[in-house]
Protein backbone atom coordinates (compact mmCIF):
# COMPACT_ATOMS: atom_id res chain seq x y z
CA UNK A 1 0.00 0.00 0.00
CA UNK A 2 1.31 3.75 -1.09
CA UNK A 3 0.82 6.39 1.57
CA UNK A 4 1.14 10.00 -0.10
CA UNK A 5 3.19 10.67 3.01
CA UNK A 6 5.39 13.42 1.72
CA UNK A 7 4.15 16.54 0.83
CA UNK A 8 7.20 18.64 1.64
CA UNK A 9 7.34 21.57 4.18
CA UNK A 10 3.42 22.66 4.62
CA UNK A 11 4.42 26.27 5.96
CA UNK A 12 6.65 26.65 2.68
CA UNK A 13 4.08 25.26 0.29
CA UNK A 14 1.71 27.65 1.78
CA UNK A 15 3.97 30.60 1.38
CA UNK A 16 5.22 30.04 -1.64
CA UNK A 17 2.46 28.76 -4.31
CA UNK A 18 -0.42 30.81 -4.99
CA UNK A 19 -4.23 29.43 -6.22
CA UNK A 20 -6.29 32.00 -6.63
CA UNK A 21 -9.82 32.53 -7.91
CA UNK A 22 -11.89 35.93 -8.51
CA UNK A 23 -15.17 36.03 -9.45
CA UNK A 24 -17.60 38.69 -10.40
CA UNK A 25 -21.26 38.73 -11.27
CA UNK A 26 -23.29 42.01 -12.81
CA UNK A 27 -26.75 42.16 -12.49
CA UNK A 28 -28.97 44.73 -14.21
CA UNK A 29 -32.68 45.22 -14.96
CA UNK A 30 -35.21 47.41 -16.21
CA UNK A 31 -38.99 47.84 -17.01
CA UNK A 32 -41.48 50.59 -18.71
CA UNK A 33 -44.76 50.09 -18.65
CA UNK A 34 -47.23 52.42 -20.22
CA UNK A 35 -51.11 52.61 -20.03
CA UNK A 36 -52.12 52.93 -23.62
CA UNK A 37 -56.06 53.05 -22.82
CA UNK A 38 -58.34 52.12 -20.58
CA UNK A 39 -57.73 48.19 -19.86
CA UNK A 40 -54.61 48.05 -22.17
CA UNK A 41 -51.00 48.68 -20.49
CA UNK A 42 -47.91 47.55 -22.76
CA UNK A 43 -44.37 46.86 -20.97
CA UNK A 44 -40.67 46.27 -21.99
CA UNK A 45 -38.70 44.88 -19.86
CA UNK A 46 -34.66 44.42 -21.08
CA UNK A 47 -32.04 42.24 -18.72
CA UNK A 48 -28.57 42.33 -18.16
CA UNK A 49 -26.39 39.45 -16.56
CA UNK A 50 -22.06 39.02 -16.79
CA UNK A 51 -20.29 36.58 -14.43
CA UNK A 52 -16.41 35.97 -14.64
CA UNK A 53 -14.33 34.35 -12.93
CA UNK A 54 -10.22 34.46 -13.18
CA UNK A 55 -8.10 31.70 -11.87
CA UNK A 56 -4.36 31.86 -11.47
CA UNK A 57 -2.12 29.15 -9.53
CA UNK A 58 1.18 29.01 -9.80
CA UNK A 59 3.29 25.87 -7.53
CA UNK A 60 6.99 27.38 -6.95
CA UNK A 61 10.03 25.97 -7.99
CA UNK A 62 11.14 25.24 -4.48
CA UNK A 63 8.04 23.50 -3.57
CA UNK A 64 7.13 19.95 -3.74
CA UNK A 65 4.40 21.08 -6.05
CA UNK A 66 6.66 22.67 -8.58
CA UNK A 67 10.39 21.30 -8.28
CA UNK A 68 9.29 18.60 -10.68
CA UNK A 69 8.31 21.18 -13.07
CA UNK A 70 10.54 23.59 -11.99
CA UNK A 71 7.51 26.00 -11.49
CA UNK A 72 4.13 25.56 -12.82
CA UNK A 73 1.98 28.55 -14.15
CA UNK A 74 -1.27 28.37 -15.03
CA UNK A 75 -4.13 31.21 -16.30
CA UNK A 76 -7.83 30.64 -16.80
CA UNK A 77 -10.58 33.01 -17.58
CA UNK A 78 -14.35 32.82 -18.18
CA UNK A 79 -17.32 34.86 -19.47
CA UNK A 80 -21.21 34.51 -19.09
CA UNK A 81 -23.39 36.84 -20.77
CA UNK A 82 -27.08 36.35 -20.73
CA UNK A 83 -29.42 39.22 -22.41
CA UNK A 84 -33.30 39.16 -22.29
CA UNK A 85 -35.85 41.37 -23.61
CA UNK A 86 -39.46 41.20 -23.08
CA UNK A 87 -42.35 42.97 -24.64
CA UNK A 88 -45.96 42.57 -23.65
CA UNK A 89 -49.32 43.85 -24.12
CA UNK A 90 -51.75 43.43 -21.25
CA UNK A 91 -55.30 43.77 -20.98
CA UNK A 92 -57.72 43.55 -18.49
CA UNK A 93 -61.56 44.71 -18.28
CA UNK A 94 -64.54 43.49 -16.74
CA UNK A 95 -68.17 43.98 -17.70
CA UNK A 96 -70.51 43.43 -14.95
CA UNK A 97 -70.28 39.92 -13.61
CA UNK A 98 -67.52 39.21 -16.30
CA UNK A 99 -63.64 39.58 -16.23
CA UNK A 100 -61.67 39.12 -19.29
CA UNK A 101 -58.06 39.18 -19.06
CA UNK A 102 -55.45 39.10 -21.80
CA UNK A 103 -51.85 38.68 -22.56
CA UNK A 104 -49.61 38.76 -25.54
CA UNK A 105 -45.75 38.55 -25.63
CA UNK A 106 -42.55 38.31 -27.33
CA UNK A 107 -39.14 37.69 -25.68
CA UNK A 108 -35.54 37.48 -26.88
CA UNK A 109 -32.78 35.96 -24.93
CA UNK A 110 -29.17 35.08 -25.88
CA UNK A 111 -26.41 33.13 -23.63
CA UNK A 112 -23.09 33.64 -24.39
CA UNK A 113 -20.21 32.06 -22.94
CA UNK A 114 -16.27 32.29 -23.50
CA UNK A 115 -13.31 30.81 -21.98
CA UNK A 116 -9.74 30.40 -22.41
CA UNK A 117 -6.43 28.64 -20.50
CA UNK A 118 -3.15 28.96 -20.50
CA UNK A 119 -0.17 26.88 -18.57
CA UNK A 120 3.52 26.69 -19.02
CA UNK A 121 6.37 25.76 -16.71
CA UNK A 122 9.98 25.83 -16.79
CA UNK A 123 10.97 29.18 -15.14
CA UNK A 124 14.50 30.36 -13.87
CA UNK A 125 12.41 32.38 -11.20
CA UNK A 126 9.89 32.29 -9.23
CA UNK A 127 9.58 36.07 -9.27
CA UNK A 128 6.63 36.49 -11.93
CA UNK A 129 4.98 33.70 -10.88
CA UNK A 130 2.13 33.37 -13.58
CA UNK A 131 2.10 36.75 -14.50
CA UNK A 132 4.35 36.49 -16.84
CA UNK A 133 3.56 33.43 -18.79
CA UNK A 134 5.93 33.84 -21.61
CA UNK A 135 9.20 33.31 -19.12
CA UNK A 136 8.35 29.88 -19.10
CA UNK A 137 10.89 27.12 -21.31
CA UNK A 138 8.28 24.04 -21.79
CA UNK A 139 4.94 24.92 -23.16
CA UNK A 140 3.22 21.34 -24.08
CA UNK A 141 0.45 21.31 -26.80
CA UNK A 142 -2.22 20.75 -24.25
CA UNK A 143 -1.72 23.78 -22.44
CA UNK A 144 -3.70 26.18 -24.26
CA UNK A 145 -7.34 26.24 -25.09
CA UNK A 146 -10.32 28.29 -25.19
CA UNK A 147 -13.74 27.99 -26.74
CA UNK A 148 -17.02 30.49 -27.39
CA UNK A 149 -20.64 29.12 -27.46
CA UNK A 150 -23.60 31.36 -28.25
CA UNK A 151 -27.48 30.52 -28.04
CA UNK A 152 -31.00 31.65 -28.80
CA UNK A 153 -34.33 31.28 -27.59
CA UNK A 154 -36.99 33.21 -29.15
CA UNK A 155 -40.32 32.92 -28.27
CA UNK A 156 -43.85 34.06 -28.82
CA UNK A 157 -46.69 33.52 -26.40
CA UNK A 158 -50.69 34.58 -25.66
CA UNK A 159 -53.15 34.10 -22.42
CA UNK A 160 -56.48 34.47 -22.44
CA UNK A 161 -58.36 34.63 -18.72
CA UNK A 162 -62.02 34.64 -18.34
CA UNK A 163 -64.08 34.31 -15.05
CA UNK A 164 -67.85 34.71 -14.61
CA UNK A 165 -69.09 36.10 -11.18
CA UNK A 166 -65.88 34.91 -9.77
CA UNK A 167 -66.95 31.23 -9.63
CA UNK A 168 -66.33 29.87 -13.35
CA UNK A 169 -62.42 30.70 -14.48
CA UNK A 170 -61.14 29.61 -17.77
CA UNK A 171 -58.04 29.96 -19.43
CA UNK A 172 -55.44 29.23 -22.38
CA UNK A 173 -51.92 29.79 -23.16
CA UNK A 174 -50.36 29.23 -26.50
CA UNK A 175 -46.48 29.36 -27.00
CA UNK A 176 -44.36 28.77 -29.95
CA UNK A 177 -40.58 28.84 -28.69
CA UNK A 178 -37.79 28.53 -31.36
CA UNK A 179 -34.05 27.39 -30.28
CA UNK A 180 -30.99 27.39 -31.66
CA UNK A 181 -30.02 24.28 -30.27
CA UNK A 182 -31.87 22.10 -32.29
CA UNK A 183 -32.21 21.05 -36.22
CA UNK A 184 -32.76 23.37 -39.17
CA UNK A 185 -36.53 21.49 -39.74
CA UNK A 186 -36.92 21.60 -35.81
CA UNK A 187 -35.97 24.97 -34.05
CA UNK A 188 -39.88 25.90 -33.18
CA UNK A 189 -42.23 23.79 -30.73
CA UNK A 190 -45.87 24.96 -30.61
CA UNK A 191 -47.03 24.80 -26.61
CA UNK A 192 -50.40 25.31 -26.00
CA UNK A 193 -52.51 24.64 -22.30
CA UNK A 194 -55.98 24.96 -21.33
CA UNK A 195 -57.58 25.15 -17.67
CA UNK A 196 -60.73 25.31 -15.82
CA UNK A 197 -61.99 25.96 -11.96
CA UNK A 198 -65.22 26.17 -10.20
CA UNK A 199 -65.20 27.76 -6.76
CA UNK A 200 -68.37 25.35 -5.73
CA UNK A 201 -68.49 26.77 -1.78
CA UNK A 202 -69.68 29.92 -3.96
CA UNK A 203 -72.85 28.30 -5.40
CA UNK A 204 -76.28 28.96 -3.48
CA UNK A 205 -76.37 25.19 -2.42
CA UNK A 206 -73.53 25.66 -0.55
CA UNK A 207 -73.09 29.54 0.58
CA UNK A 208 -75.19 29.02 4.03
CA UNK A 209 -72.89 25.45 4.75
CA UNK A 210 -71.43 25.69 7.86
CA UNK A 211 -69.25 22.98 7.31
CA UNK A 212 -67.67 23.98 4.19
CA UNK A 213 -66.10 27.20 3.66
CA UNK A 214 -64.43 27.00 0.17
CA UNK A 215 -64.22 24.00 -2.07
CA UNK A 216 -62.88 24.64 -5.57
CA UNK A 217 -62.63 22.08 -8.58
CA UNK A 218 -59.59 22.56 -11.00
CA UNK A 219 -58.76 20.71 -14.04
CA UNK A 220 -56.08 21.36 -16.54
CA UNK A 221 -53.78 19.97 -19.34
CA UNK A 222 -50.90 21.55 -21.01
CA UNK A 223 -47.66 20.53 -23.33
CA UNK A 224 -44.58 22.51 -22.34
CA UNK A 225 -40.93 21.79 -23.99
CA UNK A 226 -37.39 21.28 -23.11
CA UNK A 227 -34.62 22.38 -24.75
CA UNK A 228 -32.18 22.57 -20.98
CA UNK A 229 -28.96 20.49 -20.44
CA UNK A 230 -27.77 20.21 -23.91
CA UNK A 231 -25.63 22.03 -25.69
CA UNK A 232 -25.84 25.15 -28.17
CA UNK A 233 -24.62 23.85 -31.22
CA UNK A 234 -25.87 19.78 -30.14
CA UNK A 235 -27.83 19.02 -34.01
CA UNK A 236 -24.71 19.97 -36.19
CA UNK A 237 -21.38 18.22 -36.77
CA UNK A 238 -18.66 19.32 -34.52
CA UNK A 239 -14.79 18.98 -35.60
CA UNK A 240 -11.81 19.26 -32.87
CA UNK A 241 -8.02 18.69 -32.61
CA UNK A 242 -6.93 15.07 -33.54
CA UNK A 243 -3.70 13.42 -32.92
CA UNK A 244 -0.70 14.76 -34.21
CA UNK A 245 1.81 13.18 -37.42
CA UNK A 246 5.18 14.05 -37.84
CA UNK A 247 6.07 15.62 -41.41
CA UNK A 248 9.21 17.04 -42.92
CA UNK A 249 10.93 17.25 -39.62
CA UNK A 250 7.95 18.84 -37.77
CA UNK A 251 4.78 17.72 -36.00
CA UNK A 252 1.86 18.66 -37.19
CA UNK A 253 -1.92 18.92 -35.51
CA UNK A 254 -4.96 17.10 -37.25
CA UNK A 255 -9.14 17.27 -37.24
CA UNK A 256 -11.75 14.64 -36.45
CA UNK A 257 -15.27 14.62 -35.39
CA UNK A 258 -16.31 16.04 -32.01
CA UNK A 259 -19.84 15.33 -32.60
CA UNK A 260 -22.51 13.40 -34.99
CA UNK A 261 -24.77 15.83 -36.71
CA UNK A 262 -28.38 14.81 -36.26
CA UNK A 263 -30.73 17.30 -38.39
CA UNK A 264 -33.72 15.83 -36.88
CA UNK A 265 -33.09 16.78 -32.92
CA UNK A 266 -36.29 18.60 -32.17
CA UNK A 267 -37.85 19.82 -28.78
CA UNK A 268 -38.32 16.87 -25.80
CA UNK A 269 -42.16 17.80 -24.93
CA UNK A 270 -43.74 16.93 -21.65
CA UNK A 271 -48.03 16.80 -21.71
CA UNK A 272 -49.39 17.15 -18.52
CA UNK A 273 -53.24 16.33 -17.09
CA UNK A 274 -54.09 17.52 -13.86
CA UNK A 275 -57.43 17.55 -12.00
CA UNK A 276 -58.01 18.22 -8.20
CA UNK A 277 -59.71 20.00 -5.11
CA UNK A 278 -58.97 22.69 -2.87
CA UNK A 279 -60.67 22.70 0.21
CA UNK A 280 -61.28 24.39 4.00
CA UNK A 281 -63.99 23.37 6.65
CA UNK A 282 -64.72 24.06 9.89
CA UNK A 283 -64.25 27.57 10.08
CA UNK A 284 -60.44 26.81 8.64
CA UNK A 285 -59.66 24.32 11.13
CA UNK A 286 -59.24 21.85 8.31
CA UNK A 287 -57.78 22.57 4.85
CA UNK A 288 -55.66 21.41 2.10
CA UNK A 289 -55.74 19.84 -1.57
CA UNK A 290 -56.40 16.79 -3.63
CA UNK A 291 -54.54 15.67 -6.92
CA UNK A 292 -54.14 13.49 -9.63
CA UNK A 293 -52.19 13.93 -12.58
CA UNK A 294 -50.44 12.21 -15.26
CA UNK A 295 -47.38 13.10 -17.07
CA UNK A 296 -46.36 12.13 -20.29
CA UNK A 297 -42.76 12.80 -21.53
CA UNK A 298 -41.99 12.21 -25.36
CA UNK A 299 -38.90 12.36 -27.29
CA UNK A 300 -37.21 12.82 -24.84
CA UNK A 301 -33.29 13.85 -25.14
CA UNK A 302 -30.86 11.02 -24.40
CA UNK A 303 -27.10 10.26 -25.89
CA UNK A 304 -26.86 6.88 -27.74
CA UNK A 305 -23.66 5.17 -28.66
CA UNK A 306 -23.73 4.39 -32.45
CA UNK A 307 -21.61 2.28 -34.51
CA UNK A 308 -18.22 3.61 -36.28
CA UNK A 309 -19.08 3.14 -39.43
CA UNK A 310 -21.29 4.38 -40.63
CA UNK A 311 -21.19 6.89 -38.24
CA UNK A 312 -17.62 8.90 -37.51
CA UNK A 313 -18.14 9.77 -34.17
CA UNK A 314 -19.55 6.89 -31.42
CA UNK A 315 -21.99 8.98 -29.91
CA UNK A 316 -25.09 10.96 -30.93
CA UNK A 317 -28.01 12.96 -29.16
CA UNK A 318 -31.36 11.70 -30.48
CA UNK A 319 -35.12 11.79 -29.76
CA UNK A 320 -36.12 8.80 -29.12
CA UNK A 321 -37.65 7.90 -25.73
CA UNK A 322 -41.40 8.02 -24.10
CA UNK A 323 -42.08 7.98 -20.21
CA UNK A 324 -45.14 8.31 -18.06
CA UNK A 325 -45.41 9.43 -14.56
CA UNK A 326 -48.82 9.50 -12.69
CA UNK A 327 -50.11 9.54 -9.09
CA UNK A 328 -52.01 10.96 -6.58
CA UNK A 329 -51.01 13.91 -3.78
CA UNK A 330 -52.80 15.06 -1.14
CA UNK A 331 -52.23 17.45 1.75
CA UNK A 332 -54.58 18.21 4.96
CA UNK A 333 -53.71 20.98 7.14
CA UNK A 334 -55.16 21.32 10.84
CA UNK A 335 -55.34 23.87 13.17
CA UNK A 336 -55.60 21.91 16.73
CA UNK A 337 -55.60 24.66 18.89
CA UNK A 338 -56.38 28.46 18.10
CA UNK A 339 -56.40 30.53 21.10
CA UNK A 340 -54.95 33.71 21.74
CA UNK A 341 -51.79 32.60 23.69
CA UNK A 342 -51.64 29.58 21.44
CA UNK A 343 -51.84 28.15 18.53
CA UNK A 344 -51.04 25.04 17.31
CA UNK A 345 -51.23 23.62 14.04
CA UNK A 346 -50.25 20.11 11.61
CA UNK A 347 -49.63 19.47 8.33
CA UNK A 348 -49.84 16.05 6.26
CA UNK A 349 -48.50 15.32 3.25
CA UNK A 350 -49.18 11.84 1.23
CA UNK A 351 -48.09 11.15 -2.53
CA UNK A 352 -48.18 8.39 -4.68
CA UNK A 353 -46.02 8.49 -8.17
CA UNK A 354 -45.33 5.32 -10.76
CA UNK A 355 -42.72 6.06 -13.75
CA UNK A 356 -42.96 4.00 -16.32
CA UNK A 357 -40.69 4.13 -19.51
CA UNK A 358 -42.05 2.88 -22.52
CA UNK A 359 -39.38 2.84 -24.72
CA UNK A 360 -35.69 4.14 -25.13
CA UNK A 361 -35.08 2.71 -28.40
CA UNK A 362 -36.13 2.52 -32.25
CA UNK A 363 -35.04 1.20 -35.21
CA UNK A 364 -32.14 3.50 -35.43
CA UNK A 365 -31.21 4.39 -31.56
CA UNK A 366 -30.89 0.86 -29.03
CA UNK A 367 -29.82 1.16 -25.40
CA UNK A 368 -27.48 -1.11 -24.23
CA UNK A 369 -29.31 -4.19 -22.88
Amino acid sequence: EKFDWEQGNPVHNIAENRNLVKSSQLYGNGNIKAKLFDGFTAGINLFKQRSTQDSSRYNAITTQAGRTDRGYAFRANSVWDKNLMEITGDYDKSFGKHNLKLLAGYSYEENYTQYMRVANRGFITDQFEYNNLGGGENLFPGDVGSMKELSKLISFFGRANYSFDGKYTVSGTLRRDGSSKFGNQNKWGLFPSASAAWTISDEAFLRESKVIDELKFRAGYGIVGNQEGIGPYSSIALYGKGDEYYDNGRWRNTYKYAQNDNPNLKWEETATMNVGFDYMLFGGRLSGAMDYYVKKTSDLLYVYNVPVPPNLYPTTLANVGDMTNKGFELTINTENIRTKDLKWTTSLNFATNKNVVNRLSNELYQTES
